[in-house]
């Protein structure tokens, strides 16, 4: 990755999750240029497709409702992880769900849409399937890999939907990535993706109320057609 040449090595392995986070940087910064010189869009426009400028204010609201019983069940029934610190709350639980959104969600599903002409359920499986492979190292046999690939794949396709249901706005995606995870880095629900039965019970239950919320309160849209 790019920037990962003008760090020491030093540097990469004193500072947990440096290289990673650098990597996801040179991902975005390189899917930004080549999008721009092939597609001949601003930066203003990309951020504009990309869904970041939200609207945020309504994304906030949501996410409250949908995450907010989760995390009492986690207060009641669940240990804090016994391997909780900052670096890994800011990264695996705020930087790397960020990150992936902007690529996954914001610049591919927003690129493939908007400029692309792509329908909606191409356009977000493909992303999708990138997504849940790119989780595939969490596995320690091909059982558990399948089964961490299969969740993060469906969970992409979730991200995704919401995305294009809520207009293009990347907040309710992001927001609920990032919960999600940091609920996973603050408790001891399982050692992967594939989680403890509380894990499973919880997203589930968010999964139902982050639906049934969006089609309550977000914009109507038919997300079966491109934005051209």
């Amino acid at each position: 990755m790019l920037l990962t040449s003008f760090v020491s090595m030093d540097a990469m392995k004193n500072i947990p999750y440096l290289r990673s986070a650098l990597a996801s940087l040179s991902d975005i910064a390189v899917m930004l240029l080549l999008i721009s010189l092939v597609q001949r869009q601003s930066l203003s426009e990309l951020l504009a497709i990309t869904g970041l400028r939200g609207p945020w204010s309504p994304a906030f609201i949501w996410i409250v409702l949908v995450i907010a019983p989760a995390g009492l069940v986690c207060l009641l029934a669940a240990k804090f992880s016994p391997d909780l610190s900052v670096p890994a709350l800011a990264w695996l639980g705020i930087g790397g769900p960020i990150a992936e959104e902007i690529v996954y969600r914001g610049l591919a599903i927003g690129v493939l849409m908007q400029l692309c002409g792509w329908k909606f359920l191409p356009a977000c499986l493909l992303p999708a399937l990138f997504f849940g492979f790119a989780h595939f190292s969490q596995g320690s046999d091909l059982e558990s890999t399948l089964g961490i690939v299969a969740i993060t794949g469906a969970g992409g396709l979730l991200f995704g939907w919401l995305f294009v249901r809520w207009g293009y706005n990347l907040a309710p995606p992001l927001l609920l990535h990032v919960a999600m995870n940091s609920l996973f880095v603050l408790f001891d629900l399982g050692d992967n993706a594939i989680g403890s039965w509380l894990l499973n019970g919880l997203r589930i239950a968010i999964v139902a109320i982050a639906i049934g919320a969006t089609l309550k309160f977000a914009p109507t849209r038919n997300i079966g057609a491109s934005s051209s």
